[in-house]
């Protein structure tokens, strides 16, 4: 039961809002990770002539382009004949590669909005990583901060992506809107800077219960207390100290001076028996016997030497 306790209590230290905030970070990276590369921008105007397409439109993206699929918008009379009213394009899911024309006049928006995306999803997805280590692990203050502070610029990183390549050459001769891709890359930015301000503003304490001296000391009552170790424990119990009280006495008698006071103990010792004294006397005559045969034998040397 108690190994349930401490590891519940190691699970979500910072709660439900540490949750929040990883689910958010992880749906932005997954947004702007994830997408197809090949939807960024609907484009209208004479590039779609030069690259020989039958739809009015193109969609462009950071990799390459497709050409939209008509769809016929078909009705019945009552005659039984099917008339074609209008038709659709539907963005198609095959993507292309730029043509040697295209790619020889690209400009340096479009490479740095492409640079810009791929630090922005870098940022982004280690901190979304980085912030998932919260629901195991305790984040300091700063650390909870600083991570707010990575996601924020992930989140500004990732929206400029967008405006700078929406600036390139191409857009500024046709027509280009925000499509798919970039509309992803913006839902990105968004719920990065909300993660972000949510960490910046708020820190969430550690639910983590703290132990202090006084639990360890219930402990140890308890467990003298407790009837399973009764039978381990009798000699222990049994066992007094040297102020003649065990340690039963000591767990739950208050003690009668207040903290930082000083406590004078006087050790009294009790006269010893007779028989103890009477064993004290042989003891010590047994020791001087000892010391005069030793003198004894340091001394018979030296006189023989002398007379030789």
């Amino acid at each position: 039961m108690k190994i349930c306790q401490c590891l519940s209590c190691r699970q979500l230290p910072h709660g439900l809002y540490s949750v929040i905030i990883t689910i958010l970070a992880i749906l932005a990276w997954i947004a702007a990770a994830f997408q197809d590369k090949c939807n960024y921008a609907h484009v209208r105007g004479p590039i779609v002539e030069e690259f020989n397409a039958t739809s009015p439109w193109l969609a462009f993206g950071l990799v390459g382009w497709n050409e939209p699929i008509p769809i016929p918008i078909t009705t019945t009379t009552t005659n039984g004949t099917t008339t074609t009213t209008d038709i659709i394009y539907q963005s198609s899911s095959e993507c292309q590669s730029y043509p040697p024309f295209f790619l020889a006049s690209l400009d340096s928006m479009w490479s740095t909005g492409k640079t810009l995306a791929f630090f922005a999803q870098c940022i982004g997805g280690g901190g979304s990583l980085f912030v998932g280590c919260s629901l195991r692990i305790i984040f300091s203050k700063a650390t909870w901060k600083w991570t707010g502070y990575l996601f924020c610029l992930a989140s500004l990183t990732q929206v400029m992506s967008v405006w700078v390549w929406l600036m390139n050459d191409v857009c500024q001769w046709n027509s280009c809107n925000i499509w798919n891709g970039s509309g992803m890359d913006i839902l990105s930015s968004a719920l990065w800077m909300i993660a972000g301000l949510l960490m910046i503003f708020k820190y969430p304490k550690n639910r983590l219960p703290h132990h202090h001296d006084d639990h360890h000391e219930d402990d140890h009552c308890d467990h003298h207390h407790d009837p399973d170790h009764h039978h381990d424990n009798d000699m222990m119990h049994d066992d007094h100290d040297y102020d003649g009280h065990n340690d039963d006495t000591q767990c739950h008698q208050p003690s009668e001076y207040a903290p930082g006071e000083i406590q004078n103990v006087v050790d009294v010792e009790e006269p010893p028996s007779p028989q103890q004294a009477q064993r004290n006397d042989n003891n010590s005559n047994h020791v001087d016997d000892n010391n005069r045969r030793r003198r004894r034998q340091q001394v018979l040397p030296i006189e023989s030497a002398q007379v030789a």
